[in-house]
């Protein structure tokens, strides 16, 4: 949006920049371009632009004219592209005829991967060594119980079978086994109170059971499959804190989150870096998902790239998938069934409708001049994979294709609200909950930010925490009716019993998955150069960390100059004091709804503004007393306010 050359892009850019290349570089290329801009910022397509005529300045010469896209057309990309690709087509077939016929427009490619059920047998006895206890309790509960191995394999004996790969392949096990799994997984409060005396060793962290109602909290599902599944350089990281910042009766939940990691991390990041959090689908989203399309949670599968998929598809699937892995485990932390379908997937789920006028409608939406419509019906209305799915009954869309169809779960990248220097080991994070409501007042929440909001951190006891998915689960339950709500509710009111009778007991922090990004903005290089911030809303959290750091830095040079001094002067009377007039103000200008409800970090910057040489305190200025905190600021500290 602000002109800035995509990551993917860079070292190709950096090339094309040097200005050694000769003018006629590019003489015998001929090339097109088509940009994706946003017109709703001042700089509209400006890297298409750049690139297109860098590549003329070098001799290249154009075939076919520019296209730029725009997201902000009623139709997205889609507006400008449908019509610039057609035409691509008519030039390229007559700048480069061929006897080859043209492929049609709906042919159906092949899936990139090729999944196999493997038919599960009965489970062997449990090795000596496991806890008994945890096991009866758990195999009471209803839940199936499969030891995984260090390397995270399921020690079961698989035979592997040819199954119809269909999504509405019958599920085993049954909806009662399911329902019940889908009160327990969704339990964190209980959850970490049984195991908060379990060892914090990595051995022990790979080989807990990946049905035990804990692992996705205590050991991301990540760890099973190995965090090369997730993402490049990630780390695992605690909940340290994770507290509304926003009064309750305002009506957006803004979030502080304290993430810790270990010393040997060696985390190395500065302010206005980014921290990437690889979220997971809801838990009990994700069985509701699974149950709706008749697959079972625990079958295993067996994931492999599909070698006769085309040679495009196979350099763009970016990480690879687990080879094997569980339906449930797949759904919650990799795949994004959850997320927006593109156009495509309509287009391919219209090759396996069976009914007339799914099939028609399918192919509407997959077309040129259906866009309008399919922007009404999913665009607009946010609709997810599952949801056109069921809309869709007839197209029973083969798992190869659903897997190769839906899109990674991708990280979501938050500003670091805080400075290295004042919180090493940690990285925080200012965070909005998003929800909100479609057209046809349909109720949307992000899938990060409302995870997010329901890990427990550490140290944080069920009993003060007031929303706690325990309570809120429990009461959704029993108003859904049955015999199993009782008991979860029993359960969960056992474990705030428990809490309250001795003493308040804790419980380690939730586990997420996190990577580190450089972000776009920096600290100038010259500590005494001025500093102009704005920051309103959840965007003051990058300003956060740079006033942080700027403080730190200007404490630790006053106590090394005093030092100095004490070393020089020793036994002598001081002549002078620390000095910090090299270090330049800073000026945040920082906006919200409400003073008294939405006022981000506001002790924190009213002892923030605090003059360093002088030892004042100025308060935050507000309408009613701007005028006197203004004269007190001028007295007391002209240079920062």
């Amino acid at each position: 949006g602000q002109a800035e050359t995509p990551y993917n892009m860079q070292k190709f850019w950096r090339f094309l920049r040097r200005k050694t290349l000769p003018k006629n570089s590019l003489k015998d290329l001929k090339f097109t371009v088509f940009g994706l801009g946003d017109s709703s910022y001042p700089i509209f397509n400006a890297v298409a632009r750049r690139l297109h005529q860098r590549l003329l300045d070098l001799g290249g010469s154009v075939f076919h004219p520019r296209g730029l896209g725009d997201d902000q057309h009623q139709l997205g990309y889609d507006g400008a592209l449908d019509p610039w690709a057609r035409s691509l087509w008519e030039t390229l077939h007559k700048t480069l005829p061929s006897n080859l016929p043209p492929l049609e427009g709906n042919s159906l490619l092949p899936p990139l991967y090729k999944v196999e059920q493997l038919k599960q047998q009965k489970m062997e006895e449990e090795e000596k060594g496991d806890d008994e206890e945890g096991k009866d309790e758990r195999k009471n509960q209803g839940v199936q119980i499969a030891s995984v191995s260090f390397s995270g394999t399921p020690k079961t004996r698989a035979t592997t079978t040819t199954t119809t790969t269909s999504a509405a392949v019958d599920g085993g096990g049954g909806g009662g086994e399911r329902e019940h799994a889908m009160e327990v997984e969704t339990n964190p409060v209980d959850q970490f109170n049984e195991h908060e005396d379990e060892e914090e060793d990595k051995s022990s962290k790979l080989s807990s059971s990946s049905s035990s109602p804990s692992s996705s909290l205590y050991h991301p599902i990540g760890l099973k499959y190995g965090l090369s599944t997730i993402g490049e350089n990630v780390l695992v990281s605690e909940v340290l804190e994770n507290a509304r910042l926003t009064s309750d009766d305002n009506e957006q939940d803004v979030r502080h989150i304290t993430f810790g990691f270990d010393e040997a991390d060696s985390i190395d990041f500065e302010p206005g870096d980014v921290l990437n959090v690889y979220p997971n689908n809801h838990i009990k989203d994700v069985l509701l998902a699974i149950r709706q399309l008749n697959l079972d949670p625990k079958q295993i599968l067996r994931i492999e790239v599909n070698q006769d998929a085309p040679s495009f598809l196979h350099k763009n699937r970016g990480t690879p998938l687990p080879r094997e892995i569980n339906v449930e485990d797949l759904f919650t932390c990799y795949l994004d069934v959850f997320g927006t379908p593109k156009r495509y997937f309509f287009e391919v789920l219209g090759h396996f409708a069976t009914d007339p006028i799914q099939r028609e409608k399918l192919q509407e939406f997959a077309s040129a001049e259906g866009q309008l419509e399919l922007y009404r019906y999913n665009h607009r209305e946010k609709r997810t994979y599952l949801e056109v799915l069921m809309d869709f009954k007839s197209a029973k869309l083969p798992l190869s294709y659903l897997v190769s169809l839906i899109p990674r779960m991708q990280y979501r990248q938050f500003s670091i609200a805080s400075s290295p220097l004042k919180y090493p080991n940690q990285a925080q994070i200012c965070m909005a909950v998003v929800e909100y409501l479609t057209p046809f007042k349909r109720k949307k929440r992000g899938i990060c930010s409302s995870w997010l909001q329901t890990l427990p951190a550490k140290n944080q006891t069920s009993k003060t925490n007031k929303n706690s998915t325990t309570t809120r689960l429990a009461t959704e339950v029993a108003a859904a009716g049955g015999g199993r709500a009782g008991r979860v509710g029993g359960r969960a009111g056992r474990g705030e019993g428990g809490a309250a009778a001795g003493g308040r007991r804790t419980r380690r922090g939730a586990r997420v998955l996190v990577s580190f990004s450089k972000g776009s903005f920096r600290l100038p290089l010259g500590m005494e150069k001025p500093v102009l911030m704005v920051g309103p809303g959840t965007g003051i959290a990058p300003f956060r960390a740079m006033c942080q750091h700027r403080q730190m830095q200007q404490m630790l040079q006053i106590k090394q100059e005093q030092q100095q001094n004490n070393k020089q002067q020793q036994g002598k009377e001081k002549t002078s004091s620390p000095s910090s007039s090299c270090f330049g103000a800073m000026y945040v200008f920082f906006g919200n709804r409400y003073e008294s409800k939405d006022f981000l970090y506001r002790k924190e910057w009213s002892s923030m503004t605090a003059c360093a040489d002088k030892g004042k305190e100025a308060t935050p200025r507000s309408p009613e007393s701007q005028q006197q905190q203004q004269e007190e600021q001028e007295q007391h500290c002209p240079e920062e306010r």
